[in-house]
């Protein structure tokens, strides 16, 4: 959260929960139209999950719409009444939609006035100055339905206990789901059960269509009644105005998280830790051990999942790893020799064990990348991490991008095999391949594509924040000189596999999470690299004509998932930057959600 107003973030400090003002990412002064409700002037504050406002001068903040809620956030051009001479050229109307899924909330709102209703509207302005807005009077005291925060001093807030934090998960590796190759639709070879290996949850056998779509009915719940409402925001200073960005980040953040949340609607909400001094204390002697030379790759297997889940479970752990440097240059160091690792051991092993070997690697190659995705996801308010990817120049963020778009080395005797089918759509549909010697090789390198693509949308996101905080850096200056062709491959071969398997199913949420960052990634690859447009177009011009286009795309995608609503216009985007026909290099649209 930018520092701009001491006395505002004062008052929200006090008034709202630890939890909700450390999520704050921007706040600004704009006049507010709720409904069809009064104008005022207040203060927008954004978090990560929901929009607030706040009075001015501030006296009371309410949460007025979730952005899990908001069905579309679009610019209007026009030029509003209420304002005059040049303040009325400059403003930014900002119409942002939601829904409300309840019968019994649009019944409450219409007999009882919300406070934001009650709130009196400022005179309608006569000159250009901002000073001409004047200050809202405080609402009345009146019970209502909405969220309102207000101060509670002294009041305790609770909080899970920190030492159970980083609690040992234990000698035997528990079972972490994940879903990052596109093989959920491929039959699993039988295998015996062993707990100690990592599972595969992205390759269990698809179910019946018919099964989904009874699942479907039972488990989607479909609202009684549903009504539109809008929130009208002018941006008095538009032009130099971070609101609309922020605001669409959220947005489209949220719809990720709860497309993410349908996969286990039972997984609880990262915490906070109550002292972090605490959480510090237990954070350094973890690093001391997992730092230790002398430890065994499985000891570092299982110190590195306890790290993982303590990142899953406290939201100031993260805090903490981006606040010591130290830990991050040790992951991607250990990253690098998993993944780069030349395959010709000094002692000569026989081929059995030689595969067997660059499996564990890159099984905990695989659990880096996991862990980085981990501290790298809803993490934008956290400075410390900023300062450290754009330091010299944005040398840490070079070097990060430039490791997750090197594929990884492969023995010699298994190269040609697994490059056939990680960079061939049809090869890699084709199921044939899972009762070779090296499918579990075959499955692991997909993971890391995967997982990296993952990393890189967020590397993006970060990226995007620092363009619009005037950073220098550039997307196509940190990718100059880096090859890209591998990557692209295996990329777009994993898409194309989630999107058109042998048999037709919808979707995981996981997956469709995964087909929304791929399309992210190229989409901004291909608008600021050329080089990459022209690559796309010359391999993969037919299946991005024949394949990629919304009428199939949405057929895969359940209408329960959120994130459908935002990836028309980008299937539509990467269609059109994909085709030969596409003769004009549109504006750098790069970061629009």
């Amino acid at each position: 959260m930018d520092k701009k107003n001491s006395k505002l973030e004062s008052f929200l400090k006090r008034a709202l929960p630890s939890a909700v003002f450390s999520d704050i990412r921007y706040y600004e002064g704009c006049v507010v139209r709720v409904a069809k409700g009064p104008l005022c002037f207040k203060y927008l504050v954004v978090t990560g999950k929901a929009l607030l406002v706040a009075d001015y001068p501030p006296r009371a903040v309410h949460e007025i719409v979730k952005f899990s809620d908001v069905t579309s956030i679009r610019v209007e051009h026009d030029f509003p009444d209420f304002l005059k001479g040049p303040l009325r050229e400059t403003c930014q109307h900002i119409r942002v939609g939601h829904r409300k899924n309840s019968l019994q909330d649009v019944e409450e709102e219409e007999a009882t006035p919300s406070p934001l209703e009650s709130w009196k509207s400022p005179p309608q302005p006569d000159t250009a100055s901002l000073a001409t807005i004047p200050p809202v009077a405080a609402p009345r005291e009146r019970p209502d339905h909405r969220r309102t925060f207000t101060p509670e001093p002294g009041a305790a807030r609770d909080s899970p206990d920190i030492g159970a934090l980083l609690q040992r998960v234990g000698s035997a590796r528990p079972h972490i789901p994940r879903s990052r190759s596109s093989l959920a639709q491929y039959t699993q070879p039988a295998q015996h059960a062993d707990v100690t290996r990592r599972a595969h949850s992205s390759l269990d056998k698809p179910r019946s269509k018919r099964a989904e779509e009874l699942e479907d009915i039972l488990n989607v719940a479909k609202p009684s009644f549903v009504r539109e409402s809008e929130i009208h925001v002018y941006v008095l200073q538009g032009s130099s105005s971070n609101l609309l960005s922020q605001l669409q980040s959220c947005w489209c953040a949220r719809l990720l998280s709860s497309t993410l949340e349908l996969a286990d609607k039972k997984a609880s909400s990262p915490s906070q830790g109550r002292d972090v001094h605490q959480l510090e204390t237990l954070y350094e002697q973890y690093k001391r051990e997992l730092m230790d030379p002398a430890n065994s790759l499985d000891h570092s297997f299982d110190l590195l999942q306890e790290l993982q889940v303590g990142l899953q479970r406290n939201v100031d752990l993260k805090k903490v790893f981006w606040k010591d440097q130290m830990l991050y240059h040790f992951l991607t160091q250990r990253l690098q020799l998993f993944l780069m690792e030349p395959c010709t051991p000094l002692v000569k092993l026989d081929p059995d064990h030689l595969l067997a070997s660059r499996v564990d690697e890159l099984e905990a190659a695989t659990l880096l990348l996991d862990i980085l995705l981990a501290t790298l996801r809803d993490s934008d308010c956290i400075h410390d991490k900023l300062q450290m990817l754009q330091f010299n120049g944005g040398s840490v963020l070079k070097a990060l991008l430039t490791l997750l778009v090197t594929p990884p080395n492969i023995p010699h005797r298994y190269y040609n095999t697994c490059s056939r089918m990680l960079e061939d759509f049809h090869e890699f549909c084709s199921s044939g391949w899972s009762n070779l010697p090296e499918a579990e090789l075959i499955r692991l390198l997909a993971e890391v594509t995967n997982i990296s693509t993952s990393i890189l949308y967020e590397l993006l996101l970060t990226l995007r924040k620092l363009i619009h905080n005037n950073s220098t850096i550039k997307l196509a200056k940190l990718l100059e000189g880096v090859a890209l062709e591998c990557h692209l491959k295996r990329s777009v071969t994993q898409l194309l596999g989630m999107l058109f398997p042998p048999q037709a199913h919808k979707l995981k949420p996981l997956e469709a999470v995964l087909v929304y960052q791929h399309f992210y990634v190229l989409k901004s690859l291909m608008e600021s690299l050329t080089r990459v447009q022209d690559y796309i177009q010359e391999q993969f011009e037919e299946e991005f004509r024949y394949y990629i286009h919304w009428s199939r795309v949405s057929r895969k995608l359940s209408d329960s998932y959120p994130i459908k609503r935002l990836l028309q216009q980008l299937v539509d985007g990467v269609h059109q930057l994909a085709s030969r026909r596409h003769a004009d290099q549109p504006q750098s649209l790069l970061f629009t959600c």
